[in-house]
């Protein structure tokens, strides 16, 4: 329970309340959402980021895909901006994966800004390795289960270079 002051000064009981804790996998769809319109808002974000978010950091292989193609029409068009978003939209218009230009369209909305962009890709990228830790744990305890040590140093030594590799974005 608790209680709290009305403008009035009085105090009234209430019931507790439970905030909602978003699932690891709702909050990795979102940051990458956030990431995407980014890149729509501003294409500057892909010149800064394209090459350097790889794939297996990407959840949803539909936003991958897109990143990668928004990356490509960025190369093809270094000096577009104006009408930018046009070009995006028009080039996801039948892709099945992605429900074509709505819900491209809808990335914009979803962005807070494009200055957000690193704030997206670092979320990104710890949600990628909380993930590879999680994996990487389950196969040290079945190593450790067939007593294979030399296994788990492997596994131990791999997570923890895939963790310092992940530091290169600001």
């Amino acid at each position: 329970m608790f209680d709290h002051a009305l403008s009035n000064g009085t105090v009234k009981a209430g019931r507790t309340l439970v905030a909602p804790i978003p699932s690891p996998q709702a909050a990795r769809v979102e940051a990458e959402r956030g990431l995407l319109g980014a890149a729509l808002l501003a294409p500057d974000v892909l010149d800064e980021f394209g090459r350097r978010v790889p794939p297996e950091i990407w959840y949803r292989p539909p936003h991958a895909a897109l990143w990668l193609h928004l990356v490509e029409l960025r190369a093809l068009h270094p000096t577009l901006t104006a009408g930018w978003i046009e070009v995006a939209l028009l080039a996801a218009w039948d892709w099945p994966d992605v429900d074509g230009c709505a819900y491209v369209a809808g990335l914009t909305r979803d962005c807070q800004s494009a200055e957000a962009a690193p704030h997206y890709l670092r979320s990104m990228r710890r949600f990628a390795l909380a993930a590879d830790v999680r994996t990487t744990a389950a196969v040290m305890i079945e190593a450790i289960d067939r007593g294979d040590p030399i296994g788990v140093v492997i596994e131990a030594h791999r997570v923890t270079m895939r963790g310092l590799l992940s530091r290169d974005v600001s």
